[in-house]
């Protein structure tokens, strides 16, 4: 399992061309946390990715029914570097973005 530090988070966003506020930090400690044990819970097999079928397993544990197109558009689009499994990284990416709202149909945390 991977273990990201917010000063890592900070980083990778500050490369993608977000903008950080000088002796701000992105993220609040307490969203990273909520966002990494989302992740880790996703993350079925521990494997520190997130598969299509881990996403599966949990929208059907959680009862939740989503059409078969819409979960393989919604991950393509959280695969941003294509290599069929979402990392931390891309899921915090996306998770924290303004797109969250396009994709989930709804702003996961404020």
């Amino acid at each position: 399992m991977t273990t990201v530090a917010t000063h890592d988070v900070v980083t990778y966003l500050q490369k993608r061309g977000k903008k950080i506020i000088a002796n701000q930090q992105i993220l609040e400690q307490q969203q990273l946390r909520y966002y990494r044990e989302l992740f880790n819970y996703l993350d079925c097999d521990g494997s520190g990715e997130l598969e299509i079928l881990e996403i599966i397993h949990t929208l059907k544990e959680l009862n939740m029914k989503e059409e078969a197109n819409t979960i393989k558009k919604t991950f393509k689009m959280m695969d941003a570097d294509r290599s069929g499994a979402i990392s931390f990284h891309e899921f915090l990416t996306i998770m924290t973005s303004n797109d969250v709202e396009n994709i989930f149909g709804h702003k996961t945390i404020s």
